[in-house]
């Protein structure tokens, strides 16, 4: 069954069996980006596997991960769970980057990501504040 995908600019026509892999990025009035993507955990793995199957890659592929947080966050109106996860680490070896995302399960097998890198932990901190007032204004339709 043909869907129809709307964007900003206008309304796309796709093709039966075909998927929207978007992905949006938001600038605030800081100057802060926040990039939110969409997942789509394989098949039998629930929301807590999927964050613990994406913890084991960012241990696996960031130069020097060091986990700060994992902690559940209210789900609000527009998801049926949510968790929020706080890391760091050093893309070269001069560089450490601050990142913050928030996992929130749209519906079962459908998850959005929302994701701000910072320069420090202290800007992680205020970003994070940010995301989750994102988070918090998302409304399903």
């Amino acid at each position: 069954m043909p869907q129809n995908y709307l964007c900003p600019e206008g309304v796309l026509h796709l093709p039966d069996n075909a998927r929207a892999q978007t992905i949006n990025i938001i600038t605030l009035a800081s100057g802060q980006n926040v990039n939110i993507n969409r997942d789509y955990p394989a098949s039998g793995v629930d929301f807590e596997g999927y964050i613990q199957g994406q913890i084991k890659i960012l241990e696996e592929k960031c130069r020097k991960y060091n986990f700060i947080d994992l902690h559940k966050l209210e789900a609000g109106k527009g998801f049926t769970k949510a968790a929020a996860l706080a890391f760091s680490f050093m893309p070269s070896d001069s560089v450490t980057c601050w990142q913050y995302i928030v996992l929130a399960e749209v519906k079962s097998g459908c998850i959005m990501l929302f994701t701000a890198i910072s320069p420090n932990k202290t800007a992680m901190d205020s970003s994070s504040i940010n995301v989750n007032s994102l988070v918090e204004s998302f409304i399903p339709h």
